[in-house]
């Protein structure tokens, strides 16, 4: 079950003066209202917290990084993309 947890939302999504903090999806002006949202970090937590779950999406990170690097040795040749070979 999804838990929900309150903070500020920084204007454009992103809080630019925390970035350096570590606080990146957050404010700490207390004028921002507080919002009600679903806590990911902590659901993400008891998730990976398996050891196969963690290796399951581990497997399927690398096989998808190797789908990619395969399909790029294909797009690059291809006509159908343009690409100028000299």
């Amino acid at each position: 079950e999804m838990k929900y947890t309150m903070l500020r939302p920084p204007k454009h999504f992103v809080a630019f003066s925390g970035l350096l903090e570590g606080r990146v999806f957050f404010e700490t002006d207390e004028s921002i209202p507080l919002v009600r949202v679903r806590d990911l970090y902590t659901r993400e937590v008891e998730l990976f917290k398996d050891l196969g779950t963690s290796m399951l999406y581990s497997a399927c990170i690398v096989i998808f990084w190797l789908h990619m690097l395969i399909g790029w040795k294909k797009v690059v040749p291809a006509d159908a993309m343009q690409i100028p070979k000299d």
